[in-house]
C-alpha cells in the first residue's frame, strides 16, 4: 500500500526556526505527542531520537528529534497536579537529513 508521508494525520507541530544546522519545531498541543494507531500501525508522535519527515513547499525532508523540551513559563508551572490538568506546547530541535522533490513522493 502506498502512503502519503506528508498526510495531516501524521502532523505533530509547525518548523518555526531553520538554521543550516537544524530546523526548530513548535508543537501546538502535548497531545501530538503521544502514542497513536494509525491503519494499523502504531506511531510516537515525537519522541527523541524518531525520525520525522517534514512538508516543505516544493521539497519533503528527511530529520532526527534531536530534543524536546518546555518554554521556560510552562516549566516553571511544572507539577503532578498540572500534568493531569494542563496542557502544554514543547518545542523541539531537528537534525535535517536528507531533502528530496515532494511531487517524486507523491507520484509513486
Amino acid at each position: 500500500m502506498n502512503r502519503n508521508p506528508f498526510e495531516h494525520n501524521y502532523f505533530i507541530g509547525y518548523i518555526n526556526q531553520v538554521t543550516p544546522q537544524y530546523v526548530k519545531v513548535h508543537f501546538p498541543s502535548s497531545v501530538l505527542l503521544k502514542s497513536f494507531v494509525f491503519r494499523g500501525e502504531q506511531y510516537n508522535g515525537g519522541l527523541v531520537g524518531n525520525y520525522v519527515v517534514i512538508e516543505g513547499e516544493q521539497h519533503g525532508f528527511l530529520g532526527k528529534m534531536l530534543e524536546i523540551s518546555l518554554p521556560e513559563n510552562e516549566r516553571l508551572e511544572l507539577s503532578e497536579k498540572s500534568f493531569q490538568n494542563k496542557e502544554f506546547h514543547p518545542t523541539g530541535k531537528i537534525e535535517i537529513f536528507y531533502f528530496h522533490s515532494i511531487y517524486l513522493i507523491l507520484q509513486k
